[in-house]
């Protein structure tokens, strides 16, 4: 929840109405993301999971591949250089 209310006041000091992440950080997210679900059973090699997880490309983009103290350390604090704000 803070994480959103950081990013709604950053919004408001910038007198932004849209914000979204640049390509660059999707990017590097998704890349670190395929990387640790490359270590679990969800993702798998192609055609050894079937799970509803996969899309029809077979990437599982829907889990979190690490512990909940992972998720509380990276969305403490916004990194608004991977944030653009029109």
């Amino acid at each position: 929840m803070k994480f959103i209310v950081q990013i709604l006041r950053e919004m408001m000091v910038r007198n932004a109405r849209v914000v979204e992440l640049t390509p660059e950080a999707e990017e590097e997210f998704h890349a670190e993301l395929h990387a640790g679900l490359a270590k679990t059973v969800w993702f798998q090699a192609k055609g050894k999971c079937t799970s509803w997880f996969l899309n029809e490309k077979g990437v599982n983009s829907m889990l979190w591949p690490w512990n909940s103290i992972k998720y509380w350390q990276r969305t403490r604090k916004v990194d608004f250089k991977k944030f653009q704000f029109y």
